[in-house]
């Protein structure tokens, strides 16, 4: 039995299937009608799928090539597998029997059970939100590669990406998967998921995709981001340790450590932001399992009961504790810092055919140069703006840099440059700072360190 688990440990990572082939592949119809009908599909990854669409979406029976050889013959829903299918995988020198993986999942491909065969070795599997735990621990993930989901705009030198068990470097222009973990290492990390919601992780800020790329959902681990939403684009839901947020057309702000997380909203347009406790009990579990079980039954009540919206200007305060102890969030009101709204400002969305060009052929250098130039001269037209504000607005002492924007920082450059001022905002590696009668843009590259001033160092 082992060295069947040892097997089905090496095949999850075959499942996962976001890497790219070392050919150049991109989304297209080859054959047939990929929108109502029955047709034949590449992927931007080289997988392939021939069978039945609806709306331009798996549904209903068909085959999917992956490129490494596995194949899948059966049901599909909403792009995803869902009723009875057989994955094969594909038989290497090692292996004296192929392996075939039998599934019966329900209709929303989020539950039931399934069969990991191979001679005359079977092991049982139960199969939850689409893993597979086939005994020892040991799980198959059950998704179909995708295109990506995001694309990277801005990244510093040390952003990392957690993908398919491996940890990688990531820069502006790359592509964001479903299931990856994303690390902003010391600088932001902005991202524009599909239609046009631009995130911006914080330095020092881990946060995961959900592995189903249908759903539209960011698991913040540590660290803060800002999330803003264009016009009607749809919702999104972004857990943290001690909070689930569900936000739309809205600009908010989230900071997570172990024990809270704050919730600041900014904006909201037509849609609306709520937050509620995070109880880990219902993790991964379905809304069938949750009716089925009296105990998490009541947990799910109480999650209910304590899900309150926040208006904008307001911010919402959880603590992380036991089922039994958990409170609905405080709120206070807040008013927003100078540095804050400048940041909100320069989060600028690229054309949405120029990101989709790039997702459905991620190797394009040139759909890659056009989204980060797209990109580029948003953020220049965002910093313009904004310097002219700030111009007619000027500051004649230290103390009045103070007074704007409650700190002063002395900047020194690498040349030897040094100045008092305070750094209103940053987009890309372009940096404002609001000076003593002038304002100035510098580069990150061009800063040597960054030091402060307390309030009492200025009388």
């Amino acid at each position: 039995m082992r060295t069947i688990f040892g097997l089905t440990f090496t095949l999850l990572v075959l499942m996962t299937g976001n890497s790219l082939a070392a050919q150049t592949c991109k989304k297209e119809c080859v054959a047939g009608d990929c929108q109502n009908g029955i047709g034949t599909q590449t992927y931007a990854n080289c997988d392939r799928y021939q069978g039945s669409f609806e709306a331009g979406v798996r549904n209903g029976e068909g085959t999917y090539t992956f490129h490494n050889g596995d194949v899948y013959r059966g049901g599909f829903k909403d792009g995803g597998r869902a009723g009875k299918g057989i994955y094969s995988f594909k038989q290497t020198k090692n292996q004296p029997e192929p392996f075939v993986f039998e599934s019966n999942l329900d209709n929303d491909g989020r539950a039931g059970t399934g069969t990991l065969k191979s001679g005359k070795f079977v092991v049982n599997c139960a199969i939850s939100q689409g893993t597979a735990n086939c005994g020892d621990d040991k799980k198959l993930i059950l998704r179909e590669a995708s295109g990506p989901i995001a694309i990277v705009l801005y990244a510093g030198k040390t952003a990392r990406v957690e993908r398919s068990g491996s940890t990688q470097a990531m820069a502006a222009g790359d592509s964001v998967f479903a299931g990856d973990t994303l690390k902003s290492g010391e600088e932001n990390l902005d991202m524009q998921l599909r239609d046009s919601v631009s995130v911006r992780m914080k330095p020092q800020t881990e946060a995961a995709l959900s592995p189903q790329a249908e759903e539209r959902k960011i698991d913040l681990k540590q660290g803060s981001m800002i999330v803003k939403f264009r016009k009607e684009t749809g919702g999104l839901a972004i857990t943290a340790p001690a909070a689930e947020v569900r936000a739309d057309d809205s600009t908010l702000s989230i900071q997570a450590s172990r024990d809270n997380t704050e919730v600041k909203v900014f904006e909201v347009d037509k849609g609306k932001v709520t937050v509620a406790p995070r109880f880990s009990e219902l993790e991964n579990k379905s809304k069938e399992e949750i009716a089925k079980d009296p105990a998490l039954k009541t947990i799910d009540e109480k999650r209910q009961s304590l899900t309150i919206p926040v208006a904008p200007n307001a911010v919402a305060v959880l603590e992380r504790a036991s089922p039994a102890e958990t409170k609905a969030a405080k709120i206070e009101k807040f008013a927003p810092t100078p540095q804050e709204k400048a940041e909100t400002r320069v989060m600028v969305s690229v054309d949405e055919k120029a990101i989709q060009k790039l997702k459905d052929n991620p190797r394009s250098e040139e759909h890659k140069k056009s989204v980060l130039a797209s990109y580029d001269a948003g953020v220049e037209v965002a910093m313009d703006e904004l310097e002219v504000e700030l111009k007619a607005n000027p500051i004649k002492s230290e103390k009045e840099i103070f007074q704007r924007y409650g700190i002063v920082e002395f900047v020194t450059l690498r040349d030897g440059t040094a100045f008092p001022g305070a750094i209103v905002t940053q987009a890309g590696d372009t940096i404002l700072i609001h000076r003593v009668g002038i304002v100035s843009r510098v580069k990150t590259s061009q800063v040597r360190f960054v030091d402060y001033k307390h309030a009492e160092d200025l009388k």
